[in-house]
């Protein structure tokens, strides 16, 4: 299985934002997080939920999914083998999940496909951040709150929703869920 850390995350973050010409004052500032903050995130000292890379991407101009990125070849597809896509690591941090960034190397994408596992009777959330997500459960059973509804998801069920809204999740199952999540962010190219 193919690993990128957190660091590595964050140095990538870095050199994007460098080679945009955003100092880290303005970024800190368009993402609504202290500067002190950001530097821990770029230094690695942080981690660092998906919603809130979504927002320094959205703000430096780019996909997501730069931040994945290991190697600096840009394929026009990518094929990802089971167990073979780029997992993003948690440890240490209070997310109780993993995932997978099934698309990492792609760029300049509107959709960033995941495989998650949460484990048993761990909560996620609140997230809130512009877009859409669409959910598909592989297996388990997992309550996703929207807002203030709850709805009750297990293998083979589906929901798409408006992401800004907040949103958070609750595996109830006595194994872990896994399941695909689709995040559907604002491309820069669509301004």
């Amino acid at each position: 299985m193919s690993t990128i850390e957190e660091q590595q995350i964050a140095e990538n973050i870095r050199d994007i934002r460098n080679r945009v010409g955003v100092t880290l004052d303005k970024l800190a500032s368009e993402v609504g997080m202290t500067k002190s903050t950001l530097s821990k995130i770029e230094r690695g000292k942080a981690s660092t939920p998906i919603n809130t890379l979504i927002k320094i991407a959205r703000a430096l101009g780019v996909d997501v999914s730069e931040f994945f990125i290991q190697r600096r070849e840009r394929p026009a597809y990518v094929h990802s083998r089971k167990g073979l896509g780029q997992i993003v690591t948690r440890d240490g941090s209070r997310f109780g999940y993993t995932y997978e960034a099934l698309a990492s190397e792609m760029v300049d994408k509107l959709a960033e496909p995941f495989l998650c596992t949460v484990d048993k009777d761990d909560k996620i959330g609140d997230f809130q951040h512009a877009g859409e997500e669409f959910v598909y459960i592989l297996s388990g059973k997992i309550i996703y709150t929207i807002g203030s509804d709850s709805i009750t998801l297990k293998a083979g069920d589906s929901l798409y929703f408006n992401s800004a809204i907040v949103h958070s999740i609750k595996a109830v199952s006595k194994t872990p869920v896994r399941l695909i999540f689709v995040m559907i962010t604002p491309s820069p190219r669509i301004r």
